[in-house]
């Protein structure tokens, strides 16, 4: 009896293995091949320090959408909001879209009523035509009058390497300002934007706040606006700090330009690249010695 027990049982464990060498070839081939075993070995810590290297990097900017700010209602950004820094009594407003405003009559055109009332960005005045109560980036934004007052708006960012390249990103937008100097009409702007000692212009925009009634006071021909629009910029550091600056330039009476979303993150550098490539070699290495 005592033998045939043991019998038995080295028959189950000759089954066993047998089962696992067909069930699990290619984990057993891993396992007792030294020679895929390096491969795995050599490759793998450049995929991983390539995708590392490729992740989305930090913003560097803070406050980039606005919402922290002392202010509780729209009003003369100056120093209010977090981080940020604006010439007190310049044309740069810090907007609360919709906050405790109501339908606005028209300066501009007193029989006129506008049907924006979202638009409002002070309980008395707001902004001609089908302007987004938000940008994409949701929240607070800025509004900067491009024609009058206009004060650059800045931040200093540090940490950034002299040498390597930066991208900045931001929405922007135009409308023209509805209030007792308006005269209606087509209005344009752009940000000037610095980053150190360089500069870059957005995108030009272009607006018309003309609104024409008939005789009956319904609107024949409505006010236009530039929508919200995502920018991008690249600029290379030439120190570890760097100001940013945005400065609102334009045209018209009065041109609002608008400003949300900014993002200020490092370009990849080319090595990873390279990196990428020398791991995943590894990979198929790997891959067709266990086929094989």
């Amino acid at each position: 009896m005592q033998f045939q027990s043991r019998t038995i049982l080295a028959a189950k464990q000759s089954t066993t293995t047998t089962s696992m060498s067909h069930g699990k070839k290619g984990e057993c081939k891993m396992m007792h091949n030294p020679r895929l075993q390096k491969s795995v070995n050599f490759g793998l810590p450049f995929v991983i320090l390539a995708t590392f290297a490729l992740s989305a990097h930090a913003n560097l900017v803070s406050n980039g959408s606005f919402e922290t700010t002392t202010l509780t209602t729209t009003g003369s950004m100056g120093t209010s909001a977090a981080s940020w820094s604006a010439t007190s009594g310049s044309s740069d407003m810090l907007v609360f879209p919709g906050v405790g405003l109501q339908p606005l009559y028209s300066y501009s055109n007193p029989l006129y009523q506008s049907p924006y009332s979202t638009n409002a960005i002070y309980p008395t005045y707001g902004l001609l035509g089908p302007f987004p109560t938000t940008s994409p980036d949701g929240g607070k934004y800025v509004l900067s009058d491009s024609d009058y007052l206009n004060q650059p708006i800045s931040q200093t960012l540090n940490g950034l390497t002299p040498g390597n390249f930066y991208q900045l990103s931001f929405y922007q937008a135009l409308a023209q300002l509805d209030e007792n100097l308006t005269t209606q009409g087509v209005v344009t702007g752009y940000w000037q934007v610095s980053f150190g000692s360089s500069t870059q212009n957005s995108q030009f925009q272009k607006a018309d706040g003309t609104t024409v009634l008939d005789s009956n006071g319904f609107i024949i021909q409505s006010a236009t606006v530039s929508p919200w629009n995502l920018q991008t910029m690249t600029f290379q550091a030439t120190s570890a700090t760097e100001v940013l600056s945005f400065l609102s330039v334009g045209t018209g009476l009065p041109p609002m330009l608008g400003l949300d979303g900014v993002s200020v993150v490092a370009v990849p550098e080319p090595a990873p690249v390279w990196l990428f490539g020398i791991g995943l070699m590894g990979v198929f290495a790997v891959v067709r010695r266990m086929r094989g």
